[in-house]
């Protein structure tokens, strides 16, 4: 009889999520100040804060492990960096490469891939 081996889940979290964890909450306590003066006034500061919930969600989702948090982590770097590349103005490719980072941190190497398996 024939059984799935599967390597067992690492116990810390592994170097790469942790670089990923840290570009996620930077890029939301950078962003955040941004849009909330962007929009200004009272929708600015509610749209800085769900902002941050959804930065922090994410990072956490990272930090636990959680599959959706990858997948969304893969998909806001990825976005970040169409968007960084096509738009102009300050920031843009940092945002870019940062974004990218996320990305590739999240799905390349095989110790991130291991702490996303489930």
């Amino acid at each position: 009889m024939a059984t799935n081996q599967q390597t067992p889940r690492p116990v810390r979290v592994p170097a790469p999520v942790v670089a990923a964890v840290l570009l996620v909450i930077a890029a939301g306590l950078l962003r955040s100040p941004a849009v909330a003066a962007a929009v200004g006034g009272t929708a600015g500061a509610i749209a800085a804060i769900i902002g941050l919930i959804l930065y922090g969600g994410v990072a956490y989702g990272l930090w636990r492990g959680w599959r959706a948090a990858q997948i969304f982590a893969a998909l806001g770097g990825g976005v970040s960096v169409l968007t960084g590349l096509t738009a102009g103005g300050d920031g843009s490719l940092l945002g870019a490469l940062a974004g990218g980072a996320v990305a590739v941190l999240v799905l390349v190497p095989e110790s991130a891939r291991r702490w996303f398996d489930r």
